[in-house]
């Protein structure tokens, strides 16, 4: 799990990278090809192109996440592990809700739009995998207490 919780935190880093590279692109794209039609704004395709690729990027980025939330939740067995794990698990769901809309209609909601959740996203993520790391440490480093089976019974008279 230590090193699911590292890679956790790298893929953290490069979310931040690559969100913040595709909103500054969609931005850009989406104010260079504007027209104004009377009461109409039209964007070009390419902004939806752009979204529709941002988006799928960052649905790996959220399955991985997820999966590696629900790795803690199984192998480490501390309180504060399954708690952050539960959290982070809703934390995901309602990403996983915004990166759906966003596929599904890439031209209504840009991504220049809905980049910002992933960026908070990616900062509740980049904290549950610090704690992550450090409980997996504690949990692998924990000593458990030997038990004697040779006593048959507990109770002294």
């Amino acid at each position: 799990m230590r090193a699911l919780n590292i890679i956790g935190l790298v893929l953290v880093v490069v979310l931040f990278f690559v969100t913040g590279i595709y909103i500054n692109d969609v931005s850009s794209a989406r104010w260079s090809d504007y027209s104004y039609d009377g009461f109409r704004a039209t964007f070009s395709s390419r902004v939806a192109d752009l979204t529709m690729e941002a988006g799928s990027i960052m649905l790996v980025f959220v399955l991985f996440f997820t999966g590696a939330m629900i790795g803690n939740l199984v192998k480490i067995k501390t309180i504060t592990s399954k708690v952050m794990s539960i959290i982070g698990l809703s934390f995901s769901l309602l990403i996983l809700l915004v990166n759906f809309v966003v596929l599904s209609s890439p031209s209504h909601l840009t991504f220049d739009e809905s980049g910002g959740f992933f960026l908070i996203y990616g900062i509740i993520c980049l904290a549950f995998f610090i704690v992550f790391l450090v409980q997996s440490v504690q949990y692998k480093n924990r000593v458990f207490k030997k038990v004697n089976h040779q006593i048959l019974d507990d109770d002294i008279i």
